[in-house]
């Protein structure tokens, strides 16, 4: 025969009513109840290692961004800054240094940080700087076209008596994305390039 609804009710109640009076007869200061989860989440400690190296792997080192890429071969053995900028030009110059500076900021494009869109991050990654002490000392660095070649050029002008000691150092444009081993070798032909901006230089300073 089958139970009843009414019947299926009252197995149900008693049910619960017995329960309740188990759950409130254990409810006693001196027993403590622990629950033991471990066994739910137990996990082999090999394959939660395998996924963290597996993880390292995909995870390509993006070196620091902030860096430069490295010089090509050919410039290795070439004079350099402190940061590793290429010193590609040395001299004195019959100008004084607030003239020599008026043309050699015409001549590249330089932009005072108020004329320099985004000059903040620029000065961040190493791409731009601009010290203007005048009568005595200029250092301008940003980016810079010369030939085929974009680069980051430095260009740093200081009074001597009433002449003026120039020098120009450059690193490859580099502006903290990618890392900087993938950046092609640059430039594409060093004494093609160091000539045309000597010339440059050389053409402002006259």
């Amino acid at each position: 025969m089958k139970p009843t609804h009414t019947t299926m009710t009252a197995l149900l109640s008693a049910a619960l009513a017995t329960g309740c009076a188990m759950i409130q007869e254990d409810e006693r200061d001196d027993v403590e109840y622990t629950l033991d989860t471990g066994a739910l989440f137990e996990t082999d400690e090999g394959e939660d290692d395998q996924r963290s190296a597996d993880a390292g792997a995909e995870a390509p080192d993006q070196g620091d961004p902030s860096e430069p890429p490295p010089l090509p071969d050919e410039l290795t053995d070439a004079p350099q800054t402190d940061d590793g900028y290429v010193i590609a030009y040395e001299e004195l110059t019959d100008l004084d240094v607030d003239t020599a500076y008026n043309r050699v900021r015409r001549t590249f494009d330089y932009k005072t940080p108020a004329q320099r869109h985004n000059h903040e991050l620029a000065e961040d990654t190493g791409l731009y700087h601009y010290i203007n002490e005048p009568g005595a000392y200029y250092s301008l660095r940003d980016a810079a076209e010369i030939g085929d070649d974009r680069v980051v050029l430095q260009v740093d002008l200081e009074r001597e008596q009433d002449r003026t000691r120039v020098r120009a150092a450059y690193h490859q444009f580099f502006a903290g994305w990618g890392r900087p081993e993938d950046h092609e070798p640059w430039p594409s032909d060093p004494e093609a390039f160091e000539r045309n901006l000597i010339e440059q230089l050389e053409g402002a300073l006259e």
